[in-house]
């Protein structure tokens, strides 16, 4: 199997392994409304209860605010928890959807209570101190605010904690992602640097990238593709290979702008904002947002795939989405902001095609090392890929020789070292396979990485 196809995998969830995740809300609001008091308000009270009995009938109202479920995450369910402070068979208590959600804790009453609107499910037995479930999944069908109450035709108090007693109640939220059993990290982050075989990317070199590698799935065996002229380099080709699946027909060549452009194909950051999801490309010394400069500085557009796909037309990509890389703007950024796919692509003294292995290595540490930190913590969902486009000799392109480093590194990501032989179309198959996505050009005929994930 592919290390690029492990690499995608890893960016979202396994082919192999289902990955779900669970939510917890506490309420926005709870409170009673009570029959025997039909303009008082209960909603500073310690409990909470049910009544049918005539005169003195109590419904429970809450209200949940739902966010953080990932845009395309299937299989959502909702169930509402309360620690019951009665026990008894024979109460039934139902929940019941209600679509007005401007009342207030502080002020709602009997007599000004929400219309109560379609019942959900109905429990019936409850012991003191457990834990009693109701299945909202019906109501509860994504981010949102959503609005329930309980009532029931037992006469007889059946009691709860609140939100201001010992025990509160929750809204447990629980949903699946990614596509094949693959994960779909919230985040995902992905550096390219030049020209390098694995072999000379020494621990004496580059003991940080050396480290990350050590954190996550090392792939001893990634290799970058041959052009349509029948080679792997030079660098352009490569870079629109793991971007839209082909070199776009313009083989053997750096020139710039690339014959063609701006193309039209689809590729991974359209497909993404198609379906509702984020993209971003970062570029050291980038002139400008959105600029389509070939060259300034040690800036050079050909390391930026996605800038030959900048525009307004069918399959093309904001200006917007184009951004200037510095440390200030992305080492000490808040990455809950980050989009659900982010390019950081270094100049060419930071990528190891100008400047030193060290000096990459530096940059890498400098910009890179507090991402690192948030991708390894499991609640941040997140996901960090290195690649190289080819190696220095050009050998690669037979697959057979020099291999390149490629790692991934995240709270999905396995650690340990993979020897399947994988490609930068595996890498653009494993993150489509992730999000849900078509598979673009070649990328219909790479394998999906589906063993390095947890």
């Amino acid at each position: 199997m592919n290390t690029i196809a492990r690499l995608t995998a890893l960016l979202a969830l396994t082919a192999s392994v289902t990955f779900a995740g669970t939510l917890n809300f506490a309420p926005d609001k709870d409170v009673n409304a009570k029959a025997k008091f039909p303009d008082q308000n209960f909603g500073s009270d310690i409990t909470l209860q049910a009544s049918a009995q005539t005169g003195f009938e109590k419904h429970i109202f809450f209200q949940f605010t739902v966010s953080g479920i990932p845009v395309g995450a299937t299989g959502i369910t909702a169930s509402l928890q309360m620690t019951s402070q009665t026990t008894g068979t024979g109460r039934p208590l139902t929940t019941h959807k209600v679509s007005d959600t401007s009342w207030g804790e502080a002020t709602l009453t009997w007599n000004n209570q929400p219309t109560i609107g379609a019942a959900m499910t109905t429990v019936s037995s409850f012991t003191s101190g457990s834990v009693a479930s109701w299945d909202v999944s019906s109501e509860v069908t994504g981010n949102g605010t959503y609005a329930i109450e309980i009532d029931t035709t037992f006469s007889g108090d059946t009691t709860f904690s609140s939100k201001e007693g010992a025990t509160p109640p929750s809204l447990v939220v629980t949903y699946s992602t990614g596509s094949a059993g693959l994960p779909r990290p919230a985040h995902i982050v992905i550096v390219v640097e030049e020209n390098h075989a694995a072999s000379s990317i020494t621990t004496a070199l580059a003991p940080t990238l050396n480290g990350w590698k050590n954190l996550g799935a090392n792939f001893t065996q990634y290799f970058g593709v041959a052009n349509s002229s029948g080679n792997a380099h030079p660098s352009q080709p490569s870079y629109f290979q793991f971007f839209a699946g082909s070199d776009q027909g313009i083989g053997h060549s750096d020139a710039c702008p690339p014959a063609g452009s701006q193309y039209t194909s689809n590729n991974l950051a359209h497909q993404l904002i198609a379906a509702g999801f984020t993209f971003t490309g970062y570029a050291e010394g980038l002139p400008a947002q959105g600029s389509l400069t070939c060259s300034s500085g040690n800036y050079v557009r050909r390391h930026c795939p996605w800038i030959s796909w900048q525009g307004t037309g069918t399959n093309q990509i904001p200006s917007a989405d184009s951004k200037i890389l510095t440390p200030a703007n992305f080492s000490s950024m808040d990455y809950n902001t980050l989009p659900t796919l982010t390019f950081v692509m270094p100049n060419l003294q930071d990528d190891m095609h100008d400047g030193t292995i060290t000096a990459a290595d530096t940059w890498a540490n400098t910009y890179l090392s507090n991402y690192i930190t948030y991708c390894q913590n499991p609640a941040n969902n997140s996901l960090f890929i290195l690649l190289f486009d080819e190696d220095a000799a050009g050998s690669d392109a037979s697959g057979t020789a020099n291999p390149i480093m490629g790692f991934i590194v995240g709270s999905h990501a396995k650690q340990g070292t993979y020897t399947e032989h994988v490609n930068h179309y595996c890498i653009l198959r494993t993150i489509e396979d992730m999000y849900g996505l078509t598979h673009v050009a070649n990328a219909a005929t790479a394998t999906t990485i589906s063993d390095c994930w947890q």
